[in-house]
């Protein structure tokens, strides 16, 4: 086989394998909630210890990182509430700094959060 039909075989396995190489940012994905504010979804990553964000043309990119096992969100007004393993994190939706963890101790893994 000579040296070009091997280079256009190549191209043309590479790029028909293109879509199925798109960035997935998504480890054990667990809720998602929709943010008002930047036209985004924000999807908590279970066991990753992640908040992917995944905006209007599906693109994603890492919200929040470092923070455990977490599960549930929630938001209220510019804050995104999550779960974790014995209490909460609510972050910024803008700056994505944790402004409160609230702990819980006596919690054995919060798996839902419901506004009052």
């Amino acid at each position: 086989m000579s040296k070009n039909a091997i280079i256009l075989i190549l191209t043309i396995t590479i790029l028909l394998s293109a879509p199925s190489m798109a960035r997935n940012l998504m480890y054990y994905p667990k809720t998602a909630a929709y943010d008002t504010l930047y036209n985004r979804y924000l999807v908590t990553c279970c066991f990753g210890g992640r908040i992917i964000e995944v905006d209007a043309n599906g693109e994603q990119k890492v919200f929040k990182s470092g923070l455990g096992t977490i599960n549930a969100d929630y938001i209220i007004g510019d804050l995104l509430y999550v779960t974790r393993e014995k209490g909460l994190y609510a972050i910024n939706l803008h700056t994505g700094a944790i402004e409160k963890n609230i702990s819980i101790p006596v919690a054995q893994f919060l798996t839902g959060l419901h506004p009052d």
